[in-house]
């Protein structure tokens, strides 16, 4: 796939393509218009839902290029490249996302208006900035995207990728009048999607509730970038923040601040469209301490395997948004990793019903047991089906190679209070120390002699009944047969603008 990169290559040709200087601008900062001249409908307000559990989870507002014009406006947002940049103007506007849900973020998508030098949509140069939230102003950069690329492959070269028919996904709105003359209205959307340290799949942005981000597209050097302000007749959280050391402002101010005589207390156009997840278990404060979790595939006498119980509560069945499990071993480079999910019978795993997910991300978290290093091992898109009304058993593990020394901990969780046990204790099994069959971690010689039990956390959603027209919601279903080794994981990837 071919994409151009922009006009502009030079310092020079930078300035010619603008027509803005470093240290003062000739584009001014804030502009407003009086109409517009529509070319087609925004589809930025998002739908309700596709069918697959993705909502409108936040709507900023209508945008103000296509209502009321008394209080439009556009503030610059753009970065030219370069270490340092030699001209940076950022607007942000926050969201936040309430106590006990998480947000698995599917889109997010803003108006800009772009200068009419840009008339193709290979052309367009806008990235999208994740801020974290300090004090009600934006902190740290903390995730940064592209503009969404859907890519399908060549139907008369299915099995060549460097044939991929992609589509970016933005497009021309209408044009602006007034201040606006010279530019076009354009919706851009991004995918927010997270990749993985150690595969190629990518999943969507997993972000945690009881929090406030900042949301700021940024355009590049090619032409003037600004962003479309909201109008909410009100203002949802604060109201836009504008940076620019390079125009006087090396502080986060509010947009009305700015003094331009052109903007009032305003919010700026988006929306995001995500699943909406909340948090099953968590027993994710790990304690020090823990049992065997390491699979030997050419023999079972070897394998051991350390599991802990947790249930689907009676009503909607849950598909899993994302599971983390704490692990201590001194063989992560070139080992697997996965997880496991057991059926239960009467407070025990059922043999030969476990199935195996790979994992995708994992982190140190800097400490240490018995000399071996503490990692969270995640599983971000797991896209597994849990039948509601149900127990199962999880099981973190690594695949072992049969290297002499090699070792892989499944952590217990912190002990916290006498009354502590969720269901049952944790179980643990090995066929090489007498344990045949699952047995309670408190009867296993040299375990923790009292009931104990294992660090992880779970995410699940509500599964969508059905998709539009009717058809069922494409799920991997627990329940059923046994899958095979990765018969539950990740087919999501993203080609990336270059």
């Amino acid at each position: 796939m071919n994409m151009k990169n922009g006009l502009c290559s030079s310092a020079a040709a930078l300035l010619a393509c603008t027509g803005v200087a470093i240290a003062e601008p000739t584009a001014p900062v804030v502009i407003n218009w009086d109409s517009v001249t529509v070319y087609q409908n925004s589809a930025a307000r998002g739908a309700e839902t596709d069918g697959d559990g993705i909502n409108t989870v936040w709507d900023n507002g209508p945008c103000d290029w296509d209502v009321a014009p008394d209080a439009a406006a556009g503030v610059q947002s753009q970065v030219w490249p370069g270490i340092p940049s030699p001209f940076e103007a950022r607007v942000a506007d926050d969201f936040f996302i309430r106590d006990c849900e998480w947000w698995s973020i599917e889109k997010i998508t803003v108006i800009m208006a772009i200068s009419d030098n840009i008339t193709d949509v290979e052309d367009l140069d806008v990235n999208l900035d994740i801020w974290s939230d300090c004090d009600g102003c934006p902190e740290m950069i903390q995730y940064t995207f592209p503009i969404q690329v859907d890519c399908v492959p060549d139907p008369n070269d299915p099995d060549n990728p460097d044939a991929d028919i992609c589509t970016i996904q933005a497009r021309m709105l209408g044009a602006g009048t007034g201040d606006f003359a010279d530019t076009n209205f354009w919706e851009i959307c991004f995918d927010p999607e997270v990749n993985p340290d150690f595969f190629g799949n990518t999943c969507p942005l997993f972000l945690n509730g009881d929090t406030r981000y900042w949301v700021s597209p940024r355009g590049g050097s090619n032409g003037v970038y600004y962003w479309v302000t909201a109008n909410n007749y009100k203002v949802q959280g604060s109201q836009g923040k504008f940076y620019s050391p390079h125009l006087g402002f090396p502080s986060w101010i509010d947009v009305d601040d700015i003094p331009s005589g052109k903007i009032d207390c305003q919010d700026f156009c988006f929306t995001i469209d995500a699943k909406v997840c909340c948090l099953l278990r968590d027993q994710g404060e790990y304690d020090l301490m823990g049992m065997s979790s390491l699979d030997f595939p050419s023999t079972s006498l070897f394998s051991s395997r350390s599991v802990d119980q947790f249930q689907v509560p009676p009503g909607e069945d849950q598909v899993l948004c994302r599971v983390e499990a704490y692990i201590a071993t001194n063989c992560f480079d070139d080992h697997e990793w996965f997880m496991e999910i057991w059926d239960n019978l009467c407070d025990c795993p059922v043999d030969g019903t476990n199935r195996r997910v790979d994992y995708d991300k994992v982190y140190m978290t800097g400490e240490q047991f018995d000399g071996l290093d503490v990692y969270c091992f995640v599983w971000s898109c797991p896209d597994v089906t849990l039948q509601a009304g149900c127990n199962y058993w999880f099981a973190a593990a690594g695949e072992g190679q049969g290297v002499a020394g090699e070792r892989a901990v499944f952590l217990f969780k912190t002990q916290e209070a006498s009354c502590d046990i969720y269901i049952r204790e944790g179980k643990y099994k090995n066929k090489f120390f007498g344990y045949d069959d699952f047995t309670p971690v408190s009867e296993i010689d040299g375990g923790p002699g009292e009931p104990r039990e294992f660090a992880f956390r779970i995410w699940t959603r509500d599964v969508e009944a059905t998709v539009p027209g009717g058809a069922q919601t494409p799920q991997a279903s627990i329940g059923g047969t046994a899958g095979s080794k990765g018969s539950a994981g990740f087919g999501r990837t993203t080609i990336r603008r270059p």
